[in-house]
């Protein structure tokens, strides 16, 4: 939580890849100790800190990748980045069945990320970040790279054509500023989808990580639920990315948390039932596959919505607000055990009838240019 605000912020004032470098080199260290530790007030210190340069790995990952996407390959990218995810969590799962040792996970999972630390050698800064900052030489290299890669000829006019833009960019909005997180609530559009973002992406860890932790309550093995779940959302991803393509970003986030917010309240009603066990289970279920699709969607929708200057820094917001929803929901199980079995599921079905509510307050962004500016985000320049 703390690391994507953090991270968040930087990466907007020192840029991605440096960010993202940092992350990297400080989660090996704190990743390979945690694995080793033997007293519990060190081990909370160490997965403190893990946390804290995952968050930011995450995060500013993210922002890059959207920001070198053109608006036909947004969509792609970001159902990829979501299938991944859902891969890793059902690999997690069997391993962990297999080899049910946390510290040998812990290095498995940790171990790998030097293999990330070679990104430096063929990653390149956000080209939107370098012109918004009035870093044309910078930007005249990114752009130079990205024609030897691909074995483009080189554009004679390029100096004067970045010139031109990045003057713009400063001149518009006054890019010497030193922005903060406050900016993302100052102007209203920028507070409105910041606000709505934030519950937005609230309410798909919040409902996710609740009906995960509820399948240890569903009939079966654990480690196969998890396993099988997982599997199953291979296909929600791929269709994901065909309803952005198709339908924008608007339409399939109406589905997936109108969809999910009506089986949690059907789940609900049919708490207590020994006899309706089986087909709960798979209401259960179906509600993790919306959720799963809308994981994707709201990533890509704040990345097209969100201006550059600032783009990371509200990311690092919205993921702050993402992962408290991760440290809610095993508390919002536990007030089941003690109210009534049924009150999580009318919680998590409130959630996300409520983000539906909110998304229709929001622009579509299909196939429209991010913004660098919040005179942009607020209609100003045009």
């Amino acid at each position: 939580m703390t690391g994507s605000m953090f991270f968040g912020h930087l990466a907007d004032r020192v840029g991605r890849l440096p960010c993202i470098m940092a992350c990297y080199v400080g989660y090996l260290p704190f990743g390979i100790a945690l694995a080793y530790v033997q007293h519990y007030w060190i081990f909370l210190v160490l997965r403190f800190f893990v946390g804290f340069f995952i968050q930011g790995i995450q995060s500013v990952c993210f922002v890059l990748l959207m920001e070198f996407c053109s608006p036909r390959f947004r969509e792609i990218v970001g159902g990829l980045e979501g299938l991944i995810g859902g891969l890793a969590v059902g690999a997690l799962s069997g391993v962990s069945y297999w080899w049910q040792d946390w510290r040998a996970i812990q290095l498995c999972l940790t171990l790998p990320s030097i293999l990330a630390l070679s990104k430096y050698c063929f990653l390149r800064e956000s080209l939107r970040w370098q012109m918004v900052q009035g870093k044309v030489a910078e930007a005249k290299k990114t752009i130079e790279f990205i024609f030897r890669w691909n074995k483009l000829a080189a554009d004679p006019s390029l100096d004067d054509k970045l010139q031109d833009m990045s003057d713009a960019l400063v001149a518009e909005q006054q890019l010497e500023a030193d922005y903060t997180w406050l900016d993302c609530f100052r102007s209203p559009r920028m507070r409105k989808y910041t606000l709505a973002q934030s519950f937005m992406w609230f309410t798909v860890l919040f409902v996710t990580y609740g009906i995960s932790f509820s399948i240890n309550e569903l009939s079966g093995n654990l480690y196969l639920n998890l396993i099988i779940g997982s599997a199953a959302e291979i296909p929600v991803h791929i269709l994901t990315v065909y309803f952005m393509h198709r339908f924008g970003r608007k339409k399939p986030l109406l589905a997936f948390y109108g969809s999910c917010g009506l089986m949690c309240i059907i789940a609900a009603g049919m708490s207590g039932n020994i006899d309706l066990e089986t087909p709960r289970t798979a209401i259960i279920f179906t509600a993790r596959f919306c959720l799963a699709g809308s994981y994707a969607v709201v990533f890509v929708y704040g990345s097209e919505l969100f201006p550059t200057v600032l783009r990371n820094t509200a990311f690092g917001i919205c993921i702050f607000c993402h992962t408290s929803g991760g440290v809610i929901a095993p508390q919002v199980i536990l007030l089941g055990k003690v109210i009534h079995e049924s009150v999580p599921f009318v919680i998590f079905g409130s959630c996300c009838l409520l983000s539906y509510i909110l998304v229709l307050s929001q622009p579509e962004t299909l196939h429209k240019k991010m913004p660098d500016t919040i005179d942009e985000v607020e209609g100003r320049n045009t």
